[in-house]
């Protein structure tokens, strides 16, 4: 665990998953449907946002999905690596910090990783180490 302000916290992996994403257990399994071919290393962030079904996904590192309504998404052969996000301290009342994240005294830095961000209408396949095809 890292520490922040003094106190021990668990934080890997950070997994943000949005109402679009799934709303109950039912549709994350089903939006998860390659179960054991779908690895997350606890180094790993990800991050998804809409319609995207994860059929396999190997990731060690940083990974966000956002698909805009009308976009439909599915990670099919995916192996993404890099260094990943980061955990990083602030301090209390530090400028420019909402005061949320100053009160609990760690941020995520999101620089670097994969991020794709589909605007256009269609379906679409997420492969290789973060390759978008139009299908």
């Amino acid at each position: 665990p890292s520490s922040f302000l003094g106190l021990p916290l668990g934080l890997s992996p950070p997994i943000s998953l949005s109402p679009r994403f799934a709303l109950t257990t039912d549709e994350l399994m089903r939006r998860v449907s390659g179960g054991a071919a779908v690895r997350i290393s606890a180094a790993s962030a990800l991050e998804l946002d809409g319609d995207i079904e994860l059929s396999s996904l190997d990731l060690d590192g940083a990974l966000s999905i956002r698909a805009s309504p009308g976009v439909s998404v599915v990670v099919r052969g995916a192996t993404v690596r890099n260094a990943g996000w980061c955990w990083e301290s602030v301090e209390p009342g530090a400028a420019g910090m909402p005061a949320g994240v100053s009160i609990r005294g760690y941020a995520l830095r999101k620089e670097g990783g994969v991020q794709i961000e589909l605007q256009e209408p269609g379906r679409y396949e997420v492969s290789g180490g973060g390759v978008v095809t139009r299908l």
